[in-house]
């Protein structure tokens, strides 16, 4: 057979194959348009909702749910949250994630500030000193910390956040002043880390204390928020810890009694029963009586 000349029925035939593709597909997809439409048709007759309209009502069924969520805090504060019965007494810390690396510690205190005043104590990463979106949020009582992990879901700063009731461990020391050791002296303060020595004698002058100690960062000497306060006598460290939940800088602080760790009473045991700080195996051997006759030296045996 001869090949077809340039511009022949072969060169002609490909763009009428193409058209008639064209025209096919489309055929196909106006015939499927129309069973959809008598499908949406058959379906609404019966009373039901097309795919369209489903996912439309799955839609607003989310941002009601997130609208509630907004809403919940005004609900949880008319209603006593629930479990208020079993409560710990010493659950009165939250743990909050999802916060705004721009928010601060007064930005979340004022956010819980209808449930009442709680301290802020915001996480930053070891080496860069950047926040990393997580804290915790210390209340006065147990029911106020229960009452604000009810707050998951609501805004700061226009980002959702997550609260999660603290639990607490066997060994925890009590979240209040606790029990008073005997002959105790000496007090623990909580408190905003802005403030300053001076500030501290300045709000504890009627309970005369006598010393002070705070505690600082190793690397950049800035004051942590904690310090230990000493007194002459027990009755003033009462006066002390009498001032827990009053606000300093405009933050409540907290005021414990200062008790011994629960090992220091195991390790000065030990200490006494090893001989001091000395280990055993680190002791010098007893020194032995020299053995056989001993022997007397006078002026004139070392004369000669």
């Amino acid at each position: 057979p001869q090949p077809s000349a340039p511009g022949g029925e072969g060169e002609r035939g490909a763009p009428r194959a193409q058209g008639d593709a064209a025209c096919s597909q489309s055929a196909r997809g106006e015939e499927g348009l129309a069973q959809k439409q008598a499908r949406n048709r058959e379906l609404r007759s019966q009373g039901q909702m097309t795919k369209r309209e489903r996912y439309r009502a799955a839609v607003a069924a989310k941002k009601a749910g997130k609208e509630g969520a907004k809403s919940m805090p005004s609900a949880a504060l008319e209603e006593p949250p629930k479990g208020t019965e079993e409560l710990d007494p010493r659950a009165v810390r939250v743990f909050l994630t999802g916060l705004p690396y721009m928010a601060t510690e007064e930005h979340v205190a004022q956010h819980f500030a209808r449930i009442g005043h709680c301290t802020v104590d915001l996480l930053q990463h070891r080496d860069t000193g950047k926040p990393t979106g997580t804290g915790f949020a210390i209340f006065p009582t147990a029911e106020q910390a229960l009452r604000a992990s009810t707050w998951t879901g609501t805004k700061i700063q226009n980002r959702w956040i997550k609260v999660r009731l603290c639990e607490v461990r066997g060994d925890a020391r009590p979240s209040g002043a606790g029990e008073k050791p005997e002959g105790c002296l000496s007090a623990v303060v909580s408190c905003d880390p802005s403030a300053s020595e001076e500030r501290l004698l300045e709000f504890f002058k009627d309970c005369h204390v006598s010393g002070i100690s705070c505690m600082t960062d190793s690397d950049t000497g800035e004051f942590r928020g904690r310090a230990f306060l000493d007194f002459l006598d027990s009755a003033h460290v009462d006066l002390a810890v009498a001032k827990t939940g009053e606000l300093l800088d405009s933050r409540p602080c907290r005021v414990r009694y200062k008790t011994p760790k629960p090992m220091e009473a195991t390790k000065a045991a030990k200490g006494a029963d090893r001989g001091g700080r000395i280990a055993p195996h680190n002791r010098a051997p007893p020194m032995l009586k020299p053995s056989g006759r001993s022997t007397k030296f006078d002026e004139d045996s070392e004369a000669e």
